[in-house]
């Protein structure tokens, strides 16, 4: 599968950069869901807008297996 992506624009970047300004451009982060479209936001798609990657857990997972995931996957959590 081939993946084509473009480099963002600086106002995307920018306007990431003032929504969430603790993210790390390029990170892989762990999410478990979210339930509004603010949250939506916030957890995939500003990760997204600054190059990094999602990684979504769905359903019920105990901390030790969200650890495993994280590690095996090298997302932060």
């Amino acid at each position: 599968m081939n993946v084509i992506s473009a480099p963002l624009s600086a106002s995307t970047a920018t306007i990431t950069r003032e929504r969430a300004p603790n993210l790390t451009p390029g990170a892989r982060r762990l999410v478990t869901g979210w339930s509004n479209i603010a949250e939506f936001n916030q957890q995939i798609m500003a990760p997204l807008a600054t190059g990094g990657s999602v990684v979504v857990v769905t359903g019920m997972a105990s901390t030790d297996r969200l650890l495993h995931i994280a590690t095996a996957e090298k997302a932060d959590t």
